[in-house]
């Protein structure tokens, strides 16, 4: 309990940093069962979830995201969408509002591809992905995946940025 008062009263301090640091500490499931919903049904569905199942490495990612009935779903800042983003990324955010979502995807059998800023850069903010890509699966969409940070297990991950191909929203992007 004490534990949680001290990051409760660095979260008003300085939010990001203590989720950040917090996030550090916890694995997924952690993560998940301390920032989503209350509901019961969908807090045993994410602590079964099985993410390894629905993440895929970074040649994957661009080869499906070339195929037909694919939505790539952007988790990051609007501000960060708007500097640039994965060409043709539907912008959703952090929060997934079910409406939003059905909004973008109306069929439950398209495959989403998500990705948020740890995806492609090492930051301290907290995975989206983590806790999206269980709460999507939730809502009924039966092949959703995220991409694997590309710059785990590789030194030399900048040059993988260069693969992805990147639009700005000036630019006429959606």
């Amino acid at each position: 309990m004490k534990l949680f008062k001290l990051f409760f009263a660095l979260a008003l301090l300085c939010p990001t940093m203590a989720l950040a640091q917090k996030a550090e500490l916890l694995t997924p499931a952690q993560l998940i069962e301390e920032l989503s919903p209350s509901d019961e049904n969908y807090r045993q569905f994410s602590l079964k979830f099985d993410h390894k199942a629905h993440t895929i490495f970074l040649d994957d990612f661009l080869n499906k995201r070339m195929q037909k009935n694919v939505v790539v779903i952007d988790l990051r800042s609007k501000d960060s969408y708007l500097r640039e983003h994965i060409e043709g990324a539907k912008y959703i955010g952090p929060d997934i509002v079910e409406k939003n979502l059905q909004d973008l995807v109306p069929s439950k059998d398209t495959t989403i591809l998500l990705y948020c800023e740890n995806s492609l850069r090492p930051s301290r903010m907290i995975s989206s992905i983590h806790v999206a890509l269980p709460q999507i699966s939730y809502l009924g969409y039966k092949n959703v995946y995220a991409l694997d940070p590309i710059w785990r297990n590789n030194i030399d991950y900048e040059s993988d940025l260069v693969k992805i191909p990147m639009s700005t929203a000036l630019a006429g992007a959606e």
